[in-house]
Protein backbone atom coordinates (compact mmCIF):
# COMPACT_ATOMS: atom_id res chain seq x y z
CA UNK A 1 0.00 0.00 0.00
CA UNK A 2 1.62 3.11 -1.12
CA UNK A 3 0.83 5.67 2.16
CA UNK A 4 1.06 8.54 -0.69
CA UNK A 5 -1.98 6.82 -2.38
CA UNK A 6 -3.88 6.48 1.48
CA UNK A 7 -3.71 10.16 2.11
CA UNK A 8 -4.09 12.18 -1.29
CA UNK A 9 -7.49 12.99 -0.62
CA UNK A 10 -6.31 14.90 2.79
CA UNK A 11 -3.72 16.01 1.24
CA UNK A 12 -5.48 18.26 -1.12
CA UNK A 13 -7.95 18.99 1.89
CA UNK A 14 -5.21 20.20 4.01
CA UNK A 15 -2.06 20.78 2.02
CA UNK A 16 1.30 19.01 2.15
CA UNK A 17 2.78 21.10 4.75
CA UNK A 18 -0.07 20.22 6.71
CA UNK A 19 -0.46 16.59 5.92
CA UNK A 20 3.44 16.34 7.37
CA UNK A 21 2.67 17.64 10.28
CA UNK A 22 -0.34 15.49 10.95
CA UNK A 23 2.24 12.52 10.29
CA UNK A 24 4.55 13.69 12.92
CA UNK A 25 1.99 14.50 15.67
CA UNK A 26 1.13 11.68 18.91
CA UNK A 27 -2.01 11.41 20.26
CA UNK A 28 -3.81 9.46 23.00
CA UNK A 29 -6.92 8.38 22.60
CA UNK A 30 -8.63 7.45 26.39
CA UNK A 31 -11.62 4.97 26.22
CA UNK A 32 -12.38 2.76 22.62
CA UNK A 33 -15.84 2.87 23.52
CA UNK A 34 -18.62 5.12 21.28
CA UNK A 35 -17.05 7.96 21.07
CA UNK A 36 -13.01 7.04 21.81
CA UNK A 37 -13.90 4.26 18.87
CA UNK A 38 -14.95 6.78 16.13
CA UNK A 39 -12.27 9.33 17.33
CA UNK A 40 -9.56 6.64 17.02
CA UNK A 41 -11.01 5.76 13.44
CA UNK A 42 -10.90 9.15 12.25
CA UNK A 43 -7.42 9.67 13.74
CA UNK A 44 -6.25 6.72 11.98
CA UNK A 45 -7.98 7.42 8.63
CA UNK A 46 -6.61 11.11 8.86
CA UNK A 47 -3.49 10.33 8.74
CA UNK A 48 -1.87 11.20 12.52
CA UNK A 49 1.97 9.20 12.96
CA UNK A 50 1.46 8.15 15.98
CA UNK A 51 -2.17 6.86 18.15
CA UNK A 52 -1.39 5.48 21.50
CA UNK A 53 -4.80 3.49 22.57
CA UNK A 54 -5.41 3.44 26.49
CA UNK A 55 -8.80 1.62 27.59
CA UNK A 56 -9.30 -0.77 30.31
CA UNK A 57 -12.39 -2.66 28.97
CA UNK A 58 -12.79 -5.50 27.11
CA UNK A 59 -15.90 -5.23 24.69
CA UNK A 60 -19.13 -7.04 25.64
CA UNK A 61 -22.07 -8.25 24.01
CA UNK A 62 -24.08 -5.07 25.02
CA UNK A 63 -21.50 -2.62 23.10
CA UNK A 64 -22.38 -4.37 19.13
CA UNK A 65 -25.36 -1.80 18.52
CA UNK A 66 -23.05 1.58 19.38
CA UNK A 67 -19.16 1.23 19.62
CA UNK A 68 -17.18 0.86 15.75
CA UNK A 69 -14.53 -1.55 17.60
CA UNK A 70 -17.34 -4.35 18.77
CA UNK A 71 -17.93 -6.89 16.56
CA UNK A 72 -19.51 -10.47 17.26
CA UNK A 73 -15.50 -12.02 16.84
CA UNK A 74 -14.00 -9.14 19.43
CA UNK A 75 -16.47 -9.90 21.96
CA UNK A 76 -14.29 -10.76 25.25
CA UNK A 77 -11.31 -9.32 23.46
CA UNK A 78 -9.53 -5.84 24.97
CA UNK A 79 -10.59 -3.03 22.91
CA UNK A 80 -6.96 -1.70 22.61
CA UNK A 81 -6.59 -5.15 20.95
CA UNK A 82 -9.48 -4.39 18.93
CA UNK A 83 -8.05 -0.84 18.25
CA UNK A 84 -5.07 -2.08 17.17
CA UNK A 85 -6.32 -4.90 14.93
CA UNK A 86 -8.38 -2.17 13.27
CA UNK A 87 -5.47 0.56 12.60
CA UNK A 88 -3.26 -2.29 10.85
CA UNK A 89 -6.29 -3.32 8.94
CA UNK A 90 -6.97 0.78 7.56
CA UNK A 91 -3.14 1.07 7.42
CA UNK A 92 -0.81 -1.18 7.42
CA UNK A 93 1.80 1.15 6.94
CA UNK A 94 1.33 2.57 10.33
CA UNK A 95 4.50 3.34 12.09
CA UNK A 96 3.83 2.77 16.15
CA UNK A 97 0.10 2.11 17.05
CA UNK A 98 0.75 1.39 21.04
CA UNK A 99 -1.70 -0.31 22.73
CA UNK A 100 -1.85 0.15 26.31
CA UNK A 101 -4.24 -2.03 28.23
CA UNK A 102 -5.07 -1.72 32.10
CA UNK A 103 -7.05 -4.59 34.54
CA UNK A 104 -10.75 -5.60 32.92
CA UNK A 105 -13.79 -5.21 35.24
CA UNK A 106 -15.00 -8.37 34.09
CA UNK A 107 -14.28 -11.54 36.74
CA UNK A 108 -12.90 -13.56 33.56
CA UNK A 109 -10.37 -12.00 32.98
CA UNK A 110 -7.51 -10.83 34.80
CA UNK A 111 -5.71 -8.33 32.45
CA UNK A 112 -6.55 -6.86 29.32
CA UNK A 113 -3.16 -6.56 27.16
Amino acid sequence: MDEKNIYSRTEILLGNENLEKLKRSVVMVCGLGGVGGYTAEALIRIGVGKIIFVDSDCTDSTNLNRQILSTEKTVGIPKVDSAVERAKSINSLLSIVMGIGLPCRFPTTSFCF
